[in-house]
């Protein structure tokens, strides 16, 4: 995921996976002049919608610890 201002790229974030499993933020870079606007904050809040579509949640939360878990029905 990158943000742009005029046809420059000011920030970046990277998910690494196997598309189903497995997956972290690699990074989340923005450039010095563009730090503390939140794009990192918006970065990483695009990052983690991705991540939901294939079905994880977000932890911690109510009910669980740290980490990402991914439940699969049974079909």
């Amino acid at each position: 995921m990158a943000g742009r201002y005029e046809e420059q790229v000011i920030g970046y974030g990277r998910i690494v996976g196997d598309g189903g499993f497995t997956f972290y933020i690699q990074d989340i870079i923005v450039l010095p002049s563009y730090q503390r606007l939140g794009l990192g904050n918006k970065i990483m809040t695009e990052l983690m919608e991705y991540i939901t579509e294939f079905g994880f949640m977000e932890r911690p939360n109510e009910s669980y610890g740290a980490g990402m878990m991914q439940f699969i029905k049974k079909q």
